[in-house]
């Protein structure tokens, strides 16, 4: 065997260190780069997830606030010794304070499978977490709570006449400003402001 077959066949025989250390490294590499893309998009998809979230909610507050204020009814409503009012609103000062209160129409089947309308007292208001909760007051007395915003800050409420914006409505007349808002600092989305229509 020639010296030159000898080297062409020792060639031939596998990998240098030098070429499996190359490999590795470029393996290595190639490896990272999979696992840095995989966790971006994990956690892309996590904070996509979580913003859908915080959207649907404020979505489904300015729902239920559009769905009430087109059913606000004529009726008297008085808390703790106040004169009443058919709308009572105020939307600042104290936290604790800030509430909006109004009688709603609600349609209840009654025996005969058809519908009778019903009243219902409906209170905004913000309790001790500094979250937003609707609250349903019932002819039978029985209430319940429903939490529309948590999370935020700086909620309060506002009413339109028509011509201005203003932060408290009370009218012994009976009459419902145009339109209420709920304004709010949310974590995700900043300042927002949710409005709808009295009656529509």
């Amino acid at each position: 065997m020639t010296a030159r077959r000898a080297s062409r066949l020792h060639g031939e025989a596998g990998f240098t260190l030098v070429e499996a250390i190359v490999s590795l490294f470029v393996f290595a590499l190639l490896s990272a780069g999979c696992v840095v893309m995989l966790s971006q998009s994990v956690g892309t998809q996590g904070r996509i997830g979580a913003a859908e979230d915080a959207m649907r909610s404020l979505q489904a507050a300015r729902a239920v606030l559009a769905d009430d204020l087109a059913q606000v009814a004529p009726g008297a409503i008085g808390t703790n010794g106040e004169r009443p009012s058919a709308f009572d609103g105020l939307g600042a000062g104290a936290v604790s304070d800030r509430h909006v209160r109004f009688m709603r129409g609600v349609g209840d089947p009654d025996p005969q499978a058809t519908f009778a309308t019903s009243l219902a007292a409906i209170e905004y208001l913000i309790d001790d977490k500094g979250r937003l909760v609707r609250r349903t007051h019932s002819a039978d007395g029985a209430s319940s709570d429903r939490i529309l915003l948590e999370g935020a800050k700086d909620i309060s409420f506002e009413f339109n006449d028509g011509f201005a914006w203003r932060q408290e409505w009370r009218t012994p007349n009976g009459a419902p400003p145009r339109a209420v808002a709920i304004v709010a600092a949310t974590p995700r989305y900043g300042a927002v402001r949710m409005s709808a229509y009295v009656g529509l």
